[in-house]
């Protein structure tokens, strides 16, 4: 490597020290001689924030369908065991997950819009629905897994079996996106 490529890489380096401590530190003086520079870039991709919006939205819909696809998978396996009702308490818990999982989405999609809304009030406030959904949400799961176990005799642990298909879609999902990496 001459001595120009490694000066500019130094310089290069030494730039983005630098704006990143101004950016996130809030500082502008740093201990080394660096000249202050602009940098302008211009690409035809969409802004940061909603590149950003774009690639949340596709992981939602990866997690929302692979919660789906592992419970069936889960469910079909163990039905080919002759083990229906256990079968049947995997696709419920597996129905009840993606709800609850489609239930947050959207709250936290309102709860985003409400306080986008407010952003230059001093106090924002937050609807007391979206407290009310909170809770609802998981007492209906609650008393639906009660009257299933306790009318339809099915399995309580395949029910809760089937809630944790929501947890392997997450983890599965998370590696899919670091594997792959982002998407712009």
């Amino acid at each position: 490597m001459t001595a120009k490529p490694r000066r500019l890489a130094l310089r290069s380096t030494a730039i983005s020290i630098r704006a990143t401590s101004e950016l996130f530190l809030g500082f502008n003086k740093l201990p080394y001689n660096v000249p202050s520079t602009q940098v302008t870039t211009q690409t035809n991709t969409l802004p940061a924030a909603e590149s950003t919006a774009l690639i949340g939205q596709a992981t939602e819909r990866r997690i929302a369908w692979l919660t789906l696809l592992i419970g069936a998978t889960a469910a079909v396996a163990t039905l080919l065991t002759r083990r229906p009702l256990f079968a049947a308490g995997l696709t419920i818990g597996t129905i009840l997950a993606w709800l609850n999982f489609r239930w947050l989405a959207r709250g936290l999609d309102a709860l985003v819009a409400q306080s986008t809304a407010q952003s230059g009030a001093e106090k924002p406030r937050v609807p007391i629905t979206n407290y009310f959904f909170a809770v609802f949400r998981y007492t209906l799961i609650a008393l639906a897994v009660c009257v299933i176990f306790k009318f339809l005799y099915v399995p309580l642990v395949s029910m809760i079996l089937g809630l944790c298909a929501l947890g392997a879609a997450a983890i599965a999902a998370s590696v899919y996106e670091l594997i792959a990496g982002p998407k712009h």
